[in-house]
């Protein structure tokens, strides 16, 4: 078992370091309670201290020069930010994931009486303008 990730790529072990930054921000901690940004950065930094002692480099930068987090990363963290900044933490329901439930009904035959044309013909009611 390699629980120091020493036997993987750097790439590797920085998709990792973003998976975990993932599941941290879902709420799986030690309390089960979502986390901010910022202490998930926090947590990644101890994380890459610990492994950088075993392999070498720090898996939150692509380059040994880099000051600027890895892509896989900084997109998480992010999207993190995005949510905490937003009110009610509810994305809205988007025109373009309307279409995107329309396009995977036709595309996969769905069943009318599945999940998923139900949700679209919901949301097809939903949309309609007050009268």
């Amino acid at each position: 078992m390699d629980l120091l990730l020493e036997s993987v790529s750097h790439d590797a072990r920085t998709h990792l370091l973003a998976a975990f930054a993932v599941d941290l921000s879902v709420g799986n901690t030690v309390k089960g309670k979502p986390i901010k940004a910022a202490t998930i950065g926090n947590y990644l930094r101890d994380t890459a201290t610990l492994l950088e002692n075993f392999c070498g480099r720090d898996p939150r930068y692509t380059n040994r020069s880099d000051h600027d987090l890895a892509l896989p990363i900084q997109a998480v963290l992010n999207e993190c930010k995005h949510h905490e900044n937003m009110p009610h933490r509810v994305d809205p329901y988007t025109i373009e994931m309307h279409t995107t439930l329309v396009a995977l009904n036709a595309a996969t035959k769905a069943h009318m009486d599945g999940l998923h044309c139900a949700m679209e013909d919901w949301f097809n009611l939903w949309a309609q303008e007050d009268d």
